[in-house]
């Protein structure tokens, strides 16, 4: 996604690609569904195409709250802040190559959200827990 141009991006992403016609047929947004949502059509076109459909899920939405999940990833990805080469540098300095797995940056991106994500929650979860109690 990162190697995308906006031409590119359109043409594989955008609003009139394949990938979003593949979309609307897996999770049914044109009529019934087949019990299929947002994070389990991502997990499926993402093991497809690992370079270019990142994994929504709740945590990752709750925690970055975007609209247009791909185009967003895509604006950030490219916006010449060295993210991709930071993810690059997470996953060499992560030990994972040494397992054998080469995720890619967009697989490398969707953990650390998710587990920053989780990490957020149990930080509200702590801090609502510790507030003192109101009476109403």
């Amino acid at each position: 996604m990162s190697d995308l141009d906006e031409k590119g991006y359109e043409r594989h992403l955008g609003m009139d690609s394949p990938a979003q016609e593949l979309w609307e047929v897996i999770t049914r947004r044109n009529g019934a569904k087949w019990d299929i949502g947002s994070t389990t059509a991502s997990k499926i076109m993402a093991r497809k195409r690992p370079n270019l459909i990142p994994i929504v899920d709740r945590v990752i939405q709750d925690l970055v709250g975007f609209g247009h999940y791909w185009h967003d990833w895509h604006k950030y990805l490219t916006d010449g802040t060295g993210l991709p080469q930071r993810l690059d540098r997470i996953r060499r300095d992560s030990g994972i190559l040494a397992l054998g797995y080469e995720p890619s940056t967009l697989r490398i991106m969707d953990i650390v959200l998710w587990q920053e994500g989780l990490a957020e929650k149990a930080r509200r979860r702590d801090v609502a827990a510790a507030a003192p109690l109101v009476d109403g």
